[in-house]
């Protein structure tokens, strides 16, 4: 258990970066990443996107493709060349902690054709994601923002890191039944949606078919249910390789039979969906002394969560 613990706080830190090293490493290999953009598509873009952002104490919206320190405080952007022969921006990691005035998320990230990776945090930023935003990107994170949707298009079927977390007011996501569909099954897959108390109903079912590498965590949020067909059907791989959990939300009610009278799945369901928050749980959830016998009847390892 403590591994596995310790495999999900790994994720939940390191995701963000983990997002950005996979930009990195699709810069040049002959040196370091290139200093400048020189596409005046990307820079008319990042013009727009910070005009539309907040407004911070110490800066001024002005931006210079030659200067890096022209961007606002925490803002962080990375590029490389292309097959145009230019240099476009791929990440971006914009942040707003230290604000004046809130802004919003810009129309004009639909314009930055080779985005692949974004992670907007902070307080700083309200409203909704603009309706084409994401349209290539691949990995996505979102932290402590005031954002109240995100159900706009974007490009899920491709996407390998979705991360959501701590956004109070966010009640909308996108229909998630289609996120990472296309990727290849040995591609690492990740979804974290944690601390969004607001995100109601059912928890999204994620398409677990031919996944090899993979952690799924939907905890801490305001689900009231949850697809028990979907739960039932998780493959049971025993160790810390690959991670599901759905705990701490606010699902109550009792576990089908197709997975009570099924021992596997059955301690599948203990380690995927207990606890819930307080006062919400299942009337047929094994105690922990019970798993603990079923684990040691049907010859799991140690390890297995």
């Amino acid at each position: 258990m403590k591994k596995m613990q310790y495999l999900l706080h790994v994720i939940v830190v390191a995701i963000a970066a983990t997002c950005l090293a996979m930009v990195a490493t699709g810069c040049n290999d002959d040196g370091p990443v290139v200093d400048r953009i020189n596409s005046e598509a990307d820079s008319i873009a990042l013009c727009k996107i910070m005009a539309a952002g907040p407004v911070y104490y110490e800066y001024q919206h002005k931006w210079d493709p030659k200067k890096i320190n022209s961007l606002p405080p925490d803002w962080k952007v990375y590029w490389r060349m292309c097959e145009d022969g230019k240099n476009h921006i791929v990440g971006m990691v914009v942040c707003a902690y230290d604000y004046r005035l809130p802004g919003r998320v810009s129309e004009a990230f639909a314009d930055l054709e080779y985005l692949e990776t974004v992670v907007i945090m902070g307080p700083g930023w309200e409203g909704q994601l603009p309706e084409n935003f994401g349209k290539n990107i691949t990995g996505l994170g979102l932290k402590e923002t005031l954002l109240t949707s995100i159900d706009c298009n974007m490009n899920l079927a491709e996407m390998w890191q979705f991360f959501i977390q701590d956004n109070p007011l966010l009640t909308t996501l996108p229909d998630l039944s289609t996120l990472g569909r296309d990727l290849d099954y040995r591609q690492e897959f990740n979804v974290v949606i944690t601390n969004n108390e607001n995100l109601s109903g059912q928890v999204p079912s994620i398409n677990m078919q031919n996944k090899q590498r993979y952690c799924i965590q939907i905890k801490g949020n305001g689900y009231t249910s949850v697809d028990y067909h979907q739960i039932g059907l998780y493959r049971c791989h025993w160790g810390i390789e690959n991670c599901i959990e759905m705990s701490n939300n606010k699902i109550s009610g009792t576990l089908p039979d197709y997975i009570t009278n099924d021992p596997h799945r059955l301690v599948r369901a203990y380690y995927i969906l207990n606890p819930q928050s307080d006062g919400y749980g299942f009337s047929n959830m094994p105690s922990d002394e019970e798993v603990v016998r079923m684990k040691k009847e049907l010859d799991l390892p140690n390890s297995a969560y």
